[in-house]
């Protein structure tokens, strides 16, 4: 008997079967019942049962010199992809908190044939203007200054104009115009730069030649911005945190949409109608977002913004990271709707609503907080669109 599905099976094998290693590179065997005799290279034999400690590792490890497997009594196997698993492991690794999602079994459906597309390098991934990798990479290494990124910016002239155009925005302008690129990162900062040239290149990844499936990715990204603006103007009032990453965390908060509806696009069986396409994007899109950015090389925290920022119950023991701030940015945004979405909570009754009161933000309401920077965030606005 075997029951299997695409990253794991569970088979039962007969007495005096033989499993052999070279059959189960590709896997993490388990004995979930019955014995096994273990023999190793000297022909050695080993008793393997069900219920012992040795049992909760895989029956062939590093570490065990095992060559087979002789089934003592009937014996039932489970097996998982390794690729998988690593994959859930550096996922672990890279945070201790579950992400927990509720899903049916057609969203399973769903991610299975994307996470065998994403395995098999077949999944449409956002692909990001290179210029943005080059600015990053260039600042990261801590030794280039406002020239030499100036340099690499020029290259791409929908760039400059947009970077020019933010320097010499009310939010950022001081005293005279900067009337070249070198002037403007000079006022900008280098730091501020580096997130400004992915914030202003971004919009490039919600588009498509399909023209119904640009309609959606310009609706998920007219909403990102909203939602930047918001955790933008919300960064404005916390001195631990900056603005321009804040606006960044915004606009890819929802980043993993992208290929879920490329990939419906392609496939069009994949799904029913709309509303499923809109129901598996809302479900999955957090998981596949974090792949998007690891893609991107990201560092951790941004990573982990699409992944957490939709748990609103998120321990703020310490001090408020870019994932609460965006959470804290949708539920405002949310409570500012004439007709909010009932099935999201209050932000005054969260967690993060508290460590957001500590720095006087009105968390009641959106309203006093975009008032107070109107002018500046109609203008961002505008500078995204």
């Amino acid at each position: 008997i075997c029951i299997r599905h695409r990253q794991a099976s569970v088979t039962q094998i007969a007495k005096r079967g033989r499993i052999l290693p070279q059959n189960e590179y590709r896997w993490l065997t388990f004995l979930l019942s019955g014995e096994l005799a273990m023999i190793n290279e000297k022909n050695e034999t080993t008793k393997l049962d069900a219920g012992s400690n040795r049992a909760k590792q895989p029956i062939f490890i590093g570490g065990f010199a095992e060559s087979s497997a002789q089934v003592v009594s009937p014996a039932v196997l489970a097996r998982f992809e390794k690729e998988q698993f690593e994959l859930l492991l550096k996922q672990q690794q890279k945070s201790s908190r579950v992400i927990e999602i509720r899903v049916n079994d057609a969203d399973n459906a769903v991610f299975d044939r994307v996470y065998d597309a994403f395995q098999e390098n077949r999944l449409q991934l956002p692909s990001c203007p290179e210029v943005a990798f080059k600015v990053r990479d260039a600042i990261n290494r801590k030794d280039v200054g406002v020239s030499e990124v100036s340099h690499i910016i020029q290259a791409d002239q929908v760039l400059t104009a947009r970077l020019m155009q933010v320097a010499n925005s009310a939010m950022y302008k001081r005293g005279a115009e900067a009337k070249t690129l070198t002037a403007a990162i000079g006022r900008l900062g280098l730091e501020a730069t580096k997130n400004l040239a992915f914030v202003l290149a971004i919009k490039q990844v919600f588009n498509s030649k399909s023209a119904v499936l640009r309609k959606s990715l310009v609706n998920i990204y007219k909403y990102s911005t909203d939602i930047a603006v918001m955790a933008f103007a919300l960064a404005r009032q916390i001195e631990s945190l900056d603005q321009e990453r804040a606006l960044l965390a915004g606009l890819v908060h929802n980043i993993g949409s992208i290929p879920i509806l490329h990939y419906a696009d392609q496939c069009g069986d994949l799904f029913s109608n709309a509303e499923a396409v809109d129901a598996s994007v809302k479900k999955l899109s957090p998981l596949l977002g974090g792949w998007v950015l690891e893609k991107f090389n990201f560092d951790e925290e941004l990573t982990l913004v699409p992944e957490t920022c939709h748990l609103w119950e998120r321990d703020e023991s310490s001090d408020i990271d870019y994932a609460s701030l965006v959470a804290a940015a949708i539920l405002l945004y949310n409570q500012g709707r004439d007709i909010p979405d009932s099935d999201l909570p209050l932000l005054d009754r969260l967690p993060v609503g508290q460590t957001l009161k500590k720095y006087g933000i009105d968390v009641a309401s959106g309203h006093s907080l975009l008032e107070s920077a109107k002018d500046d965030l109609v203008e961002m606005r505008q500078l995204l669109r």
